[in-house]
């Protein structure tokens, strides 16, 4: 197994066992009855519950068990939850930018965010799914839709300001992941903060594989960018004439009832040389 992986596998156990220490206190908010149910797994100790021992807050840090042991209490068990929590997220983000599935699996299974984001720098706001749109994982990107991440999740500032994931993955041609992204209800019309959506991201590229695939969910092919340049006359200025003409001629109408024919069929049927059996 790899040295890294390893590693993180440890440390993730190590995360674990916190919280599962830790998770039969933090979860004694009832009444007087939620020390009972811990009571066993402190020497016999009645454990008060998170509500009473709030209420203690000028002793709260003197508390121990029989064995001397000190209690854990409320800020510590919320503060331990959440620095696991910000733990596994930081590392299903970097899981999700090196397309490691197995381990984005779980991390998810562990507790972290599907839906996590970068706290701060040019990548703020960024979930997994952006990143791993972006690069193209798909297998990362089938485990993050299967948990529920937010397929129309969009940058909040940068230079990439409203872009969501299938803007990345078009302007990129990463095909396979514009078609998981457009089965589980991706925007294909959304546009960013200068007008372009996804179709316009891939024509500068030449993703003719793409283009057809965001024509086909219903791409507006007449929607243009602050500049009025339509995704046709962008494939044109940069070169990519055939692309240009795909998008013109193509027609939703002829394109939905050839899709509803089915594959051609000549009537020859299979052929037979009269041999017989």
């Amino acid at each position: 197994m790899n040295k890294n992986v390893t590693n993180l596998l440890k440390k993730l156990l190590v995360l674990s066992l916190a919280v599962a220490a830790a998770a039969p206190l933090c979860a004694m908010q009832g009444g007087d009855g939620a020390g009972a149910a811990a009571a066993a797994g402190a020497g016999g100790y009645q454990v008060p519950s998170l509500k009473e021992l709030a209420a203690r807050s000028a002793v709260r840090n003197n508390l121990r068990t029989r064995d001397g042991e000190r209690l854990l209490i409320p800020a510590e068990c919320e503060e331990l939850i959440n620095e696991v929590r910000r733990e596994l997220n930081t590392q299903l983000i970097q899981a999700a930018v090196r397309g490691n599935a197995a381990v984005v699996r779980a991390l998810l299974e562990r507790g972290a965010a599907v839906n996590a984001v970068v706290a701060q720098g040019f990548y703020a706001g960024w979930t997994p799914l952006l990143f791993a749109a972006q690069r193209g994982h798909a297998a990362v990107v089938t485990v993050l839709l299967g948990a529920g991440a937010n397929v129309n999740t969009v940058v909040a500032q940068s230079c990439y300001a409203g872009w969501t994931p299938l803007h990345f993955a078009a302007q990129d041609g990463h095909a396979d992941v514009v078609q998981l992204l457009l089965g589980h209800g991706a925007a294909v019309n959304a546009a960013n903060r200068v007008g372009w959506t996804p179709l316009l991201a891939t024509v500068i590229n030449g993703h003719a594989d793409v283009v057809r695939a965001l024509l086909g969910a219903g791409a507006d092919k007449a929607l243009h960018d602050v500049r009025g340049r339509t995704a046709a006359a962008l494939a044109r200025a940069h070169g990519h004439v055939d692309v240009a003409r795909m998008i013109e001629q193509y027609q939703p109408e002829a394109a939905a009832a050839a899709a509803a024919a089915g594959p051609a069929d000549d009537g020859a049927g299979p052929a037979d040389d009269g041999a017989g059996p």
